[in-house]
């Protein structure tokens, strides 16, 4: 809203979510022009697609049921979102270690052997 007032009448209105801030939609030129810009001057071997990976990472690290994320990015099976498109974070990985502690305090569960 705050652009649509910025822009007035040179404000395009539109649905898509990957637009400039004037609403006019980012092209695959735009969207290849930035990688370019992010690979020399970050160093990352970016793609636009990486996004997708992060988006869904994201989305299951918050909590997000599984079919729901499976749905967003438009995948005919679950199985597809969770082996390719989702990635064990360091958060992921503390999050099991405190679940499982919280298990062996509950089961007091005292000496591994």
């Amino acid at each position: 809203m705050k652009n649509k007032l910025k822009y007035g009448e040179y404000y395009t209105e539109n649905d898509f979510i990957c637009i400039f801030e004037n609403g006019e939609i980012v092209t695959t030129k735009a969207i290849g022009r930035m990688s370019k810009i992010i690979k020399r001057d970050l160093k990352i071997d970016f793609n636009f697609h990486m996004l997708r990976h992060t988006h869904a990472t994201m989305l299951l690290e918050a909590g997000v049921n599984p079919k729901v994320v499976q749905e967003r990015l438009g995948h005919s099976s679950v199985s597809i979102t969770l082996d390719t498109y989702s990635h064990i974070t360091t958060e992921f990985q503390k999050v099991a270690v405190s679940e499982f502690e919280k298990y062996l305090q509950k089961n007091k569960v005292s000496n591994l052997k």
